[in-house]
């Protein structure tokens, strides 16, 4: 977190929630002693908290006051109190808040906005804190807007603003746009994010066009995790190994970055141990949690130094989103813990689908998507559970190579519905051909599965009948051992050579029904390798195919339907069971050559 700078410009915004803070020192600050820190270090004549009061009722009527505070005398003693030519009284206050000394200056708003006024058009440097909410109200009092317009226009660098709210962007995003359609000189950036047709993060495009003007607190980073975790080691807090300290604080940050570590502490960490310092400090106060942290560390076959900068690389910042729910909200939170609950039943990793979730519910929280709730993206998320709880076990059984899930295909179709259809380039015809084509890969997807399945099915019918086979060829030979020799005209021998006759028509049975399910496993395997392969291009050409033209997407849809005809015809056919043995077996069973497409279906 750097340093305020006014010769960046005049206006500056800062999104941060109150937290704990650690300097280099170690030594913890609150939000408004770390915002003081910041601005202090770039060598201020001045720094004022700006802070709307409540409005005050009077025998005369009512009126408006402001309160400013500050952390240091040297501050107070510039600020123009006394009435003078001004007019107007203002009171002054020396009171402790908490563990530091706060200075407070109130006033009527008129008359303590004409004294901040009179600060900007002197020379000395002077920062200016207030809520993002109060802007425009002073904007609109008195010459004050006037008195910043001049500012700007002299291209002056000693006066800076610093304007805050929290990380919800419900409490921003409104005052900012309305700042922007009033005064589109003074906040142009934001101006220009609103007449741009890009579509990306509001509040990732405020920091791009902003800078250093612009930062958002509160990151969880690892050296701020690193200091809180120090402190607690050279205060005797510290209840692990503490020659492992940096692991500790390692397997902390990455807790509050991945998903799966995230699903397995949880129930021992405190609500928003993921987002706050001080909550996370707070978890640390409790043996069940050092339990837990200890047992992690020691377990561990992976260094969680080598893990944490591998998610540093990865992880970029956290923007402000919108906290308030909807029923777009309400479904993709539901499928996200349904993967939280396959990883801790199952220890299935749905890494990658996990961070498509949180993607999608990022970006559904912006202020582009947050009025919208999705059209059947309820849907989707439902199935998606559906998907999950039906080929948990079966996705369990494979090797890598043939795991797939009818979820990373419909994660894949939402993320296009929120975040493409309809972007420049795209034609009405072009959505709907891609959307066509999301479908028919959905089903193939399915029948990926499915025919997994019957593979899985068939292969344990037949190691049933090899068993059998086994067995009865075992029985066969005990029996001819015990055969009579030497009395064939005997009703005896009659009996057994009856009975022997029997195990050859089992035996033959049983073999004719293993080459059969031979036959129909080495066509089902020979599909879902196909159907792995063509799946991962599917995948791959929609995301190529954005802004082209309709041909090469009907092309592919149509490649799409052909192969999911064909799979499932050929699952119909090779489902066997119940069926008898006939010599049209190998050509039912014979393995169809699929033509490869340019783009790989």
């Amino acid at each position: 977190m750097s340093g305020f700078d006014a010769k960046e410009g005049l206006i500056h915004f800062l999104f941060a929630e109150p937290d704990d803070y650690y300097l280099e020192s170690l030594l913890k600050l609150d939000l408004m002693q770390f915002l003081y820190y910041s601005i202090k270090s770039q060598e201020y004549d001045g720094i004022y908290f700006l802070k709307q009061e409540n409005t005050v009722k009077t025998f005369l009527g009512s009126k408006e006051e402001i309160s400013v505070y500050c952390l240091d005398q040297k501050s107070v003693d510039e600020f123009p109190a006394e009435t003078g030519y001004l007019g107007g009284q203002v009171a002054r206050s020396d009171t402790a808040q908490g563990k530091y000394r706060m200075y407070g200056i109130r006033g009527r708003k008129e008359i303590m906005t004409s004294r901040i006024q009179m600060m900007i058009k002197k020379d000395q440097n002077y920062a200016f804190v207030m809520p993002l909410n109060m802007m425009k109200n002073l904007l609109h009092t008195g010459t004050f807007r006037d008195t910043l317009l001049n500012e700007v226009n002299e291209n002056k660098d000693n006066i800076m603003i610093v304007l805050t709210a929290s990380k919800a962007a419900e409490n921003s995003f409104g005052e900012l746009c309305s700042l922007a359609q009033e005064e589109p000189f003074l906040f142009k950036e934001i101006a220009d994010i609103l007449k741009s047709k890009e579509k990306l993060s509001f509040y990732q495009n405020m920091k791009l066009k902003y800078g250093d003007r612009m930062q958002v607190w509160n990151q969880m980073d690892l050296e701020s995790i690193l200091s809180m975790v120090h402190r607690m080691v050279l205060s005797g807090e510290f209840q692990g190994d503490e020659s492992r300290w940096k692991e500790y604080a390692d397997l902390l940050y990455i807790y509050a970055s991945d998903p799966a570590v995230r699903a397995e502490l949880r129930p021992f960490m405190e609500k928003g141990a993921s987002r706050y310092l001080r909550a996370m400090r707070k978890s640390l106060d409790s043996g069940r949690t050092w339990d837990k942290l200890n047992q992690m560390i020691v377990e561990s076959d992976e260094s969680w130094k080598e893990k944490a900068l591998r998610i540093r690389k990865i992880r970029g910042p956290r923007y402000p989103v919108f906290m308030k729910e909807n029923s777009t909200i309400n479904a993709m939170n539901g499928l996200r813990k349904e993967l939280e609950k396959q990883s801790a039943e199952y220890g299935i990793r749905w890494d990658e689908n996990y961070k498509k979730v949180q993607r999608i519910m990022n970006h559904v929280r912006t202020p582009w998507n947050v009025s919208n709730d999705y059209e059947d993206i309820e849907n989707y998320a439902a199935q998606c559970v559906i998907q999950i709880e039906k080929y948990a076990d079966l996705y369990l059984l494979h090797t890598p190579e043939l795991r797939y899930s009818p979820v990373t295909m419909i994660l894949n179709d939402i993320w296009y519905k929120i975040a493409y259809s309809g972007t420049p380039g795209e034609t009405e015809e072009i959505q709907k051909e891609k959307q066509k084509t999301f479908d028919a890969t959905i089903r193939m997807s399915v029948n990926f599965m499915e025919c997994l399945n019957n593979y899985d099915r068939q292969k344990q019918e037949m190691d049933t009948l090899i068993e059998e086979l086994k067995q009865n060829l075992e029985q066969k030979e005990n029996f001819k051992s015990s055969m009579y020799e030497g009395m064939e005209n005997s009703p005896l021998v009659s009996d057994q050579k009856h009975k022997l006759k029997e195990f050859d028509t089992n035996i033959a049975h049983a073999e004719e029904w293993i080459r059969r399910y031979q036959k129909s496993n080495e066509a089902l395997l020979y599909n879902i390798q196909k159907l792995k392969d063509m799946l991962d291009a599917a995948n791959l050409g929609l995301t190529q195919l954005t802004g082209s033209g309709t041909t090469d997407m009907k092309e592919l849809l149509g490649r799409l339907n052909s192969l999911n005809d064909l799979v499932q015809k050929q699952m119909a056919e090779s489902n066997i069971t119940g069926q008898e043995p006939d010599n049209k077996m190998d050509e039912l069973f014979a393995i169809r050559k699929v033509e490869v497409h340019k783009y790989g279906i």
